[in-house]
């Protein structure tokens, strides 16, 4: 089961940068089977179908917990900051992980998604009034390569241990 959830994670989150780079989209049926997907593991994983944990959110409370952090950028989206995928998205992605690895993804994607906003102002500074305004920043597709990012990487290194003493015990 494990391996299936791992599957579903990559896949999901490598369609939604595709989609988001090329498009400027996440289609909400992707949010969709991804939720129902995860919804399902943690339901067999309280029916007792699973044996041990998942990755990602350890049960009911954490994935709830990560789903309304990311529900908590509806206030951005309000401010027309971001756009509704990107908070669909998130919210969906809190769901896979908790809040604590949402978190920590959210923070690392803002860096590339910062200098990318920063390269659109400075761009349209540069054209003057004539300027056609530019595609949005793709927030999902930097979120979604921070948190494989983050997932994927190795238990022994340096930062994993660093980011989990982080995380886990706020020091």
């Amino acid at each position: 089961m494990e391996q299936t959830w791992w599957l579903v994670f990559v896949a999901f989150n490598v369609c939604v940068v595709i989609h988001d780079l090329r498009w400027r989209r996440v289609p909400n049926g992707l949010l969709l089977a991804a939720m129902a997907l995860q919804l399902l593991a943690l339901a067999a994983l309280r029916t007792g179908l699973v044996a041990g944990p998942l990755p990602g959110a350890r049960g009911w409370s954490q994935a709830l917990g990560g789903f309304f952090l990311g529900l908590l950028f509806m206030a951005a989206w309000r401010l027309r900051l971001m756009g509704a995928g990107d908070v669909k998205y998130m919210a969906a992605l809190g769901l896979f992980t908790g809040p604590w690895t949402l978190a920590l993804a959210i923070l690392w994607a803002g860096v590339p998604g910062g200098l990318h906003a920063l390269c659109q102002i400075v761009w349209t500074m540069r054209q003057g009034p004539r300027a056609r305004p530019r595609r949005g920043v793709p927030y999902a597709a930097y979120i979604a390569l921070a948190v494989l990012s983050v997932a994927l990487m190795p238990s022994s290194s340096p930062w994993c241990s660093r980011c989990s003493s982080c995380c886990f015990t706020g020091s």
